[in-house]
């Protein structure tokens, strides 16, 4: 399953020095159903370790899962910053969620050739 990342999560990943292999090893994980939090629509909220903080105290990333096709990560935030997202928020991402998941097959690359979205290898 391809990985994607958008403009501004890769911003964020790469301020926080957060290695792209552990955002793989984080959806990994979702594939093999170790679900850090459900919140309903193909979103799931995973911790995720930075380094020399542990996955407990790093960060916490929204992803859209679009199981079998793709998963986009859409947020993080660290846990120093905030304990979890707002309900106005989660509402948003729910929203957007909905918006993803009618998505083709040939849309992830589109997105990527667009510049909204990368690759994350």
């Amino acid at each position: 399953m391809d990985v994607f990342a958008t403009r501004e999560f890769s911003r964020r990943a790469r301020k926080a020095g957060m290695p792209s292999e552990n955002l793989l090893e984080a959806v990994a994980r979702m594939g093999r159903g170790s679900i850090d939090a459900q919140l309903g629509g193909g979103l799931v909220k995973q911790r995720v370790e930075i380094a020399g903080r542990g996955r407990s105290a790093g960060a916490r990333v929204i992803v859209f899962w679009k199981r079998e096709e793709f998963a986009l990560l859409l947020h993080m935030f660290l846990k120093n910053e905030k304990d979890n997202l707002s309900p106005h928020e989660l509402e948003i991402y729910r929203e957007a969620a909905a918006v993803l998941a009618r998505l083709g097959p040939d849309e992830p690359a589109r997105r990527v050739a667009a510049g909204q979205w990368s690759k994350v290898e």
